[in-house]
Order: structure tokens, then sequence, then C-alpha cells
């Protein structure tokens, strides 16, 4: 169980240290390439810890750079996962046993192409991996992972990917087809989002500024003898007036309820104390309707 945990773990910093920049082998052979040893563990325990740990990771980032070849994506910094590819098989020769010298025969041949090679865009990655093929397949083979990661399905897009076939395969086309369909969606979705928040940003506007006029509207209504500039009112009328055109609701009551609001203000400044009765009630009434969303729905019936 502890040994599980630990595996664990490592995995887990392991893939954390791909961030960390790192000068040279050197620096790594004592840290995450390296595992500790237990006081517990035998010294043959310890080897074969060291070697699954090496090789399954190694495995791990070819399998990621064959991956986001077939699938025509990005996988990140895949010079930076050839790096660590290098760094594990080196630390794997040194606990690989007497019997293992095919292996050992493998890993070196790898490792002299990864050398040689240096790949750095992703055809020369695509490249690599078709030319170097059997030789990660015998690798992985010898660890228990030939079919999950490097199966002849996958070799065969490799295959058509690098002869330039691809084009021509139905699983090519039913692969950007899928991409196809899940960016659009990704696309609708975003857009969609964007244009409710500007819609409510926009009705949260138009009712900002309608309770303003509604403002106004109460103190001349509440004040109706207070000293005001004749061009204030107009203002405040034309406002008004503009709202009952363009978001009352045809054939609805709130269309009489404006049109008698409006006749009120212009009889200004000649108003009784029953039409500033009469207006108030009516203004209560449009803002309680506008708050709660009737204003605005055009067409609808009141």
């Amino acid at each position: 169980m502890e040994t599980s945990e630990r595996k664990e773990t490592e995995k887990v910093a392991d893939e954390q240290d791909l961030k960390q920049p790192v000068n040279s082998y050197e620096k790594q052979a004592g840290g995450i390439v390296r595992i500790e040893r237990e006081t517990n563990e035998s010294e043959e325990e310890f080897h074969t810890l060291q070697e699954q740990h090496n090789a399954n990771h190694a495995l791990y980032y070819f399998s990621m750079i064959t991956d986001g070849i077939v699938r025509g994506r990005t996988t990140g910094d895949d010079s930076e996962k050839i790096r660590r590819i290098k760094e594990h098989m080196m630390t794997l020769r040194e606990f690989l046993g007497e019997d293992k010298a095919e292996l050992r025969t493998i890993i070196n041949s790898l490792l002299e192409h990864l050398n040689k090679f240096q790949p750095v865009q992703r055809r020369q990655f695509t490249l690599f991996i078709y030319k170097n093929w059997s030789s990660i397949l015998l690798f992985a083979e010898a660890y228990g992972h030939k079919e999950r990661c490097f199966s002849e399905a996958k070799y065969q897009k490799l295959r058509d990917i690098v002869l330039g076939t691809s084009y021509f395969k139905a699983w090519w086309w039913e692969l950007r087809w899928t991409r196809l369909i899940k960016s659009t969606k990704h696309f609708l979705k975003s857009l969609h989002a964007k244009f409710n928040a500007r819609n409510v940003k926009a009705t949260h506007l138009i009712t900002a500024f309608f309770n303003n006029k509604m403002a106004v509207v109460s103190t001349i209504l509440i004040l109706p003898k207070a000293k005001r500039e004749p061009a204030m009112v107009e203002r405040t009328i034309h406002s008004i007036e503009d709202i009952f055109h363009h978001l009352c609701p045809k054939n609805s009551r709130l269309e009489g309820l404006f049109e008698e609001l409006i006749g009120i203000l212009k009889r200004h400044p000649e108003l009784t104390d029953e039409d500033c009765e009469k207006g108030n009630r009516i203004a209560e009434e449009l803002l309680k309707a506008f708050n709660s969303r009737t204003i605005g729905k055009r067409g609808n019936n009141g």
C-alpha cells in the first residue's frame, strides 16, 4: 500500500517537474528521476522499483507525444518531454539486470537517435516516432504497455500522417469533424453567454433610465408650484414619450396609463391637486410594471 501511494506521489511530482527548467541530467539524478531507497527495502526491490518507475515514465511521455501527433493537437512543450524521456532512460539503464542485455541495446539505440535527431518541431517528432516505432514498441512490450499505448491502429494512423494519406482516411475526417462540432458548440455557448450578459446589462441601463425619469416626474407632481425651467419639464415629457413608443406593449392597459401621464405633465405648470394625485398613482403603477419586466415585451397584451 505504501509503495502504491509513493508511486502515485512520484508521478504527480514528475509531471509538475516538467514545468521547471533543468540545466543538466546530473541535477536530476538525485531528485525526481531517482527514487530514494527505503530503509526496509532489499537491494532487489529497490532496483525493481527504480526500473519500473523510470521505464513507465519514459513510455508515458512517448505515448503523450504520439497521441498529440495522431489527434493533431498540441501537447505542450514536446522538447521538454524528450528531455525527460532521455533522463528516465539513462537512469533506467543503471538498474537493468544482465539478463536484459537486449533491452539495454534498444534503450541505447533510442538514446542515440534522440541525441542525433534532436526533434523540436511537430513534423520532426512525427518522423522520429515513426522511424523508431519498432524500438519503442519493443521497449513498451517489455513493460506491458504495448497494446494500451502503442497499438497497431495508432501506428497505422501515424503512418498515414507521415505518408500524407491521412486526408483520404475516414478516421482523419471523423476526428476533424468531431473537433469542429466541439469547437462550434463551445463558440455558440460562449456567444450565447456574451449576448445574455449584454442583454442583462442593457435591461439594467434601461430600467435605471426609466426609474430616473419617473423620479423627476414624481418631484414635478409632488411640488407642482416649485419654479422649474420649462425646458427641463419638456425633456422629461420627451423621455417618457420615447419609453412609451419603444417599450410599452401594444394593445395593453399600460398604453392608456402612459397617455394619461403624458397629458397631465403637458398641463404643467397649471396642475391641480387632482392632477398631481392621479399622476403619482399612474407613476407608481408604471414603475411596478416596468420593474416586473412587463414593459419591454412588445406585442404582449396587458
